[in-house]
């Protein structure tokens, strides 16, 4: 009986940003502990200016400092544990969106490129959260608590404080609105030019054989004279909005110290007031100091995710899956319009015909007239327009699952690539129970089984593109 599935439905953005609740939850609860304990420093200071100095009492400064030590130990424990839920966070992100990603691709009509680029998106935003890039955003909320302490050891040195993160949160957007175009154009300059090296990788035998190489080189070194460009803009553009940032910081640091001692001076301050204010603006301004430092990387990974995202709603369908018993060798094709992939343009209108089985068909016309694009809507390589059906047996193919369909097609492309792996595991489709027996069979009827067992290791021979175990007419035996 045929079954409703949403394959989608555990990957989609939304479901697994509700998995990332507990994970950012516990990072808060991390991140208060942190931000408590970063207040250790400035107390200390207290202490020992204001309490030790004046009383001389050696025993009570072993004890604070122990007490010190023990708190930093501490801290130094919690960061840990949440840069390790960080860590976690990011694994569940490309652990979630992996299969959703490799599934959107094998259902739509995309470039061959895709799915690497897809893949090398959910890195970069894993990447991000294993290096603890978003942190700053989970200490900025406790920005106003460093400044209310401020204002607490005098309104003055409040004011300075708040008035320079405004300064620093300026600088910040600033930068933001500057950068993030040549940002977002290098990161596609930088896509283009791997498309451009994975081309030549795949076509090393047609560009050495025709003596392309110079020119594809010089191809490839203007593209990535224009990614570096890109890059080099953009970094420029960071770049002095981190100088500036870090300048006016320490023009801060400078400014409270000076502050301070006047205040200590006038008798309106402690002495130890002095060190903990310069401390605890430094608390309050770091995360707007760390998000200028790291804005790049949180620009990559955002422009990583609107392409996930994107992706997985391009792929995002609900359909219904079913599994059949082996069909009737008779194909039947009912009102089919074959078009090319992302594409209006029709190749060959409406048709129907019908094949018995046995029957072997040949089809013959000019380049570009569609008929591998025909054969792949015939072996549900990519999908037919709606308003045409195609049949196996009377099974139409449309909502049959994939994996299970499979079984009974076969297909073999133009290019012949195999798979890294066995021979005996691209014979068998990598079904992990593969049948021996089954494998040796299929390779005798294929004419295939004295080359097999000819190679080093026969059918346990790895299938290495980079080593060239196999050649090309073998490769094609082997498909």
């Amino acid at each position: 009986m045929p079954r409703s599935v949403d394959k989608n439905e555990e990957t989609k953005p939304r479901s697994v940003f509700k998995g990332l609740g507990g994970y950012i939850a516990t990072a808060l609860i991390f991140s208060v502990f942190v931000n408590l304990l970063l207040l250790v420093s400035p107390i200390y200071m207290l202490q020992v200016y204001d309490r030790i100095l004046t009383s001389g009492s050696v025993d009570t400064l072993i004890w604070i400092t122990a007490a010190a030590l023990f708190l930093l130990s501490v801290y130094a424990v919690v960061e840990a544990g949440r840069r390790r839920v960080f860590a976690l966070a990011g694994d569940h992100i490309e652990t979630s969106l992996n299969s959703g990603v490799f599934d959107a691709y094998l259902r739509g009509n995309q470039r061959d490129e895709a799915i690497s680029e897809d893949v090398a998106s959910l890195q970069r935003i894993q990447g991000l959260l294993q290096s603890s890039g978003l942190s700053p955003f989970f200490d900025a909320p406790f920005i106003p608590a460093y400044l209310g302490l401020l204002f607490w050891v005098h309104p003055a040195l409040g004011l300075v404080a708040t008035a320079g993160a405004g300064v620093l949160f300026a600088i910040a957007l600033g930068g933001r609105a500057v950068s993030n175009e040549a940002y977002e154009q290098a990161i596609r300059e930088d896509s283009n030019v791997r498309f451009i090296v994975g081309g030549i990788a795949r076509q090393r035998s047609t560009v050495v054989a025709m003596g392309m190489g110079e020119r594809l080189r010089d191809h490839y070194r203007a593209a990535k004279s224009q990614s570096l460009a890109r890059g080099l803009k953009a970094s420029q553009f960071s770049g002095m909005s981190a100088g500036i940032s870090r300048s006016v910081r320490q023009m801060l640091q400078i400014g409270i110290l000076g502050l301070g001692g006047y205040l200590a001076v006038n008798q309106q301050v402690s002495a130890g007031a002095i060190v903990a204010g310069s401390i605890l603006m430094g608390r309050a301004l770091a995360p707007i100091d760390h998000l200028v430092q790291g804005w790049r990387n949180i620009v990559g990974a955002s422009e990583a995710w609107k392409t996930v995202r994107s992706r997985l709603q391009q792929g995002a369908v609900r359909e219904t899956s079913f599994t059949a018993e082996r069909p009737e060798a008779h194909l039947e094709i009912r009102n089919l319009t074959v078009m090319p992939q992302n594409s209006d343009t029709v190749l060959v209108h409406p048709f129907s015909a019908a094949f018995e089985p046995g029957s072997v068909i040949a089809i013959f016309g000019r380049n570009g007239c569609g008929k591998t694009t025909l054969l792949d809507h015939l072996a549900g390589a990519t999908e037919a327009p709606a308003q045409s059906d195609i049949l196996y047996g009377g099974q139409p193919i449309r909502g049959w699952d994939a994996t299970d369909r499979g079984r009974f097609v076969g297909y073999l492309p133009q290019a012949i690539d195999l798979l890294p792996g066995t021979v005996a595991q691209n014979i068998a489709r990598f079904d992990p129970n593969m049948d021996r027996d089954a494998v040796i069979q299929a390779a005798r009827a294929a004419g295939a089984e004295e080359m097999i067992l000819g190679l080093s290791e026969g059918y346990n021979t790895q299938v290495d593109p980079r080593l060239r175990v196999l050649s090309a007419g073998q490769a094609q035996q082997i498909g």
